[in-house]
């Protein structure tokens, strides 16, 4: 196969597993994947694709009044920029970053460091089985052992032995899945307290997942069918996805920053989604973070014994539902 074909059935597979990711999840876990996918930042100059840090933060600003903040797992925010890099190496600076970001903007902070290896084992998971159909067990293997060697903090001791004592667990969780199926001869479904491996063992479809499929968060489901996707490398099955033209244009987009074949622009504009407060219903406006949109609901609802105003907006994206406490106007 030629290495155009070759090019061309990874973007491909790239593109259906990002597609497959917003099926039949809630508003949040579809909106913090086009945040960090609208947050890349390409530069064909200087071929380098980084976080536009000012976007994210209004991202964020505004994501705080159109959607609540659930205990679901958040992993796939990180997957538009573990997609386009082409290692792992190449995003880590940029990935830390972000890890902190959206565990301080969630109120996680003993959750960074979970997400830090949760982070580094799926690139293992999504770069093994891009290119070729792996056994679990290798990949299990193969995630100890860049683990042990995986060492972010090393510069701040204070950081760094947290990390190493979180390590350390987390290690010892992969051990007992690997004894599991390799020395205990199992082929049962092993409850390894790492929602990613549980995830990984579902994607295998190893005995007695259904409980575990069953009682799966959206954010885990998201990430459930993008290793699916990827393992299975087969073409976009009919899949129920919100705006799906949108998404599959984004996932055009994708590709395009990963082949390093857009430049993007350097978000510097100042927006507050309490303007929306002073529209009116029918009122159309272009906004920095939302683009085109239009305002098509506007009342006052009691939500949660408090009185609140509601704005719909209307966007390429999808609707937003803002929300505002109304003796905070």
């Amino acid at each position: 196969m030629s290495l155009d074909r070759v090019g061309y059935k990874i973007d491909s597979t790239i593109k259906d597993a990002y597609r497959a990711s917003f099926q039949t999840v809630d508003n949040e876990i579809y909106y913090l994947m086009l945040i960090c996918t609208k947050v890349l930042y390409c530069n064909k100059g200087h071929r380098k694709i980084t976080v536009d840090i000012d976007r994210l933060y209004d991202e964020f600003v505004y994501f705080r009044y159109y959607s609540k903040m659930s205990d679901d797992y958040l992993l796939n925010f990180f997957m538009p920029l573990m997609v386009v890099s082409r290692s792992f190496e190449n995003y880590e600076e940029e990935a830390l970053s972000l890890i902190e970001k959206l565990c301080k903007f969630y109120n996680l902070p003993n959750k960074k460091y979970d997400y830090t290896m949760d982070l580094l084992c799926y690139d293992i998971v999504f770069r093994k089985l891009l290119l070729s159909d792996t056994a679990m067990i290798e990949i299990l293997y193969e995630i100890k052992d860049k683990l042990i060697e995986f060492n972010p903090y090393k510069l701040n001791k204070k950081e760094n032995i947290k990390f190493q004592i979180r390590k350390i667990k987390y290690i010892e969780n992969i051990h007992k899945c690997i004894d599991h199926y390799e020395i205990e001869k199992k082929e049962s479904f092993f409850e390894s307290e790492i929602k990613l491996i549980d995830i990984l063992q579902c994607a295998y479809d190893v005995e007695d997942v259904d409980k575990s499929l069953e009682n799966m968060d959206c954010g885990s489901i998201s990430v459930y069918n993008f290793i699916k996707k990827v393992s299975e490398s087969k073409g976009s099955d009919s899949l129920e996805i919100k705006n799906e033209k949108f998404i599959d244009a984004m996932g055009d987009y994708l590709i395009k920053i990963r082949n390093i074949e857009v430049n993007t622009k350097k978000y510097n504009a100042s927006s507050n989604p309490k303007s929306f407060l002073n529209m009116n219903i029918g009122d159309e406006f272009v906004d920095p973070i939302l683009n085109q949109a239009k305002i098509l609901y506007k009342d006052i609802e009691k939500e949660d014994g408090e009185d609140k105003y509601i704005i719909e907006v209307s966007t390429k994206t999808g609707n937003y539902k803002f929300r505002y406490p109304k003796n905070k106007k």
